[in-house]
């Protein structure tokens, strides 16, 4: 005997929803929703930058901040009766001085850096949550992912050397670029890592870069391989230099570890130039694949600020919305690229 067919009343379905419901939730589209009370923003990054790079403040009035140089001289050993200033013994007279060169380095402010929207009114009396404020909390954060990775790639390019030809040197003797160390277990082996920062630790150490202010951004998989590493946790050899059970590890070969997912592993795509020049032309997008450990020293790279971020609002009469800006007004240059350096495994 077939089975009777019938079609029942759904309370919560709008306008008698077909049986079965053809659509999904069509029979309960009626019923109330409970907030939870909870938003779910997006997941960001964590910024790694700020603080361990230096920084200085742009006055009113001005667009850039000026580093003065100066070169070394050399070491000579006096000769007995020799007048230093006008005899060396029947050589040249001025072989007992040294003439240092001198020279500048401006850091410029950019065009500031924006991150705007607007919040529909009427929206927001329908909402059951403050969007406004939400809102403001996004923007503010993606200007601080934005800096993050803006000096972070001018770290990779000044220890490539791959610099303009106008920063490479400003007065002779200096460096132009940092160290570079590749290896291809870097990714994957715990030890080869370790091995690939202390190569770097030296170049640094070579260099006379002060050993104080040291850092390493790290991406997660390379930072959790240095937290399996017992060399670094080992209490026999370290004191409160992390926990395993946490996944923590603070410091190798003396460099401060921070953990990142603005480490570059791809090649940058083509971006909008509006976003990743700054007004000397120097570009902050790095063309950098499969890379593993950026390291810097606090005056490799410098910022110029004028203002940081900072959110504001107003109500827009002719849109009726609110207007939310975050903004920030800084530029980043490279102060000593031999102050920087990078790891890749190829």
């Amino acid at each position: 005997m077939a089975a009777t067919s019938f079609s029942p009343t759904y309370s919560g379905g709008l306008n008698a929803p077909a049986n079965p419901p053809a659509a999904a939730g069509a029979d309960y589209e009626l019923f109330l929703r409970t907030f939870s009370g909870e938003v779910l923003a997006t997941l960001r990054a964590s910024m790694v930058t700020e603080g361990r790079f230096t920084r200085k403040t742009v006055p009113p009035g001005a667009n850039r901040v000026q580093f003065r140089q100066i070169g070394t001289g050399t070491a000579y050993r006096h000769i007995q009766g020799a007048n230093i200033l006008t005899d060396n013994d029947g050589a040249d007279a001025s072989a007992l001085l040294s003439q240092l060169n001198m020279g500048d380095h401006d850091v410029y402010l950019d065009r500031p850096l924006i991150a705007a929207t607007l919040v529909d009114d009427w929206e927001s009396v329908r909402s059951t949550i403050d969007a406004r404020q939400a809102v403001a909390k996004e923007l503010g954060k993606d200007l601080a992912i934005a800096i993050d990775k803006d000096r972070l790639h001018l770290v990779i390019k000044a220890a490539e050397g791959n610099l303009l030809s106008s920063h490479k040197n400003d007065i002779s003797g200096w460096p132009s670029s940092g160290t570079v160390v590749t290896d291809a277990n870097a990714l994957t082996d715990g030890s080869a890592l370790l091995d690939a920062l202390r190569q770097i630790e030296e170049g640094m150490s070579v260099a006379n870069v002060p050993e104080e202010g040291r850092h390493v951004a790290l991406g997660p998989v390379a930072y959790n391989l240095l937290v399996q590493n017992q060399d670094l946790l080992n209490r026999d050899f370290n004191t409160d230099n992390g926990v395993f059970s946490d996944g923590t590890v603070f410091r190798a070969w003396g460099m401060q570890l921070h953990k990142t997912t603005q480490v570059p592993t791809m090649a940058a795509a083509g971006a909008n130039p509006l976003l990743t020049h700054g007004v000397n032309g120097e570009t902050y997008a790095q063309t950098a694949a499969n890379g593993v450990a950026i390291v810097w020293q606090e005056m490799g790279v410098v910022t110029a600020e004028a203002s940081a971020i900072s959110v504001m609002s107003e109500f827009r009469t002719e849109r009726q919305a609110q207007f939310v800006l975050a903004k920030a007004t800084v530029g980043h240059d490279v102060l000593r690229p031999d102050f920087c350096g990078f790891v890749k495994t190829a």
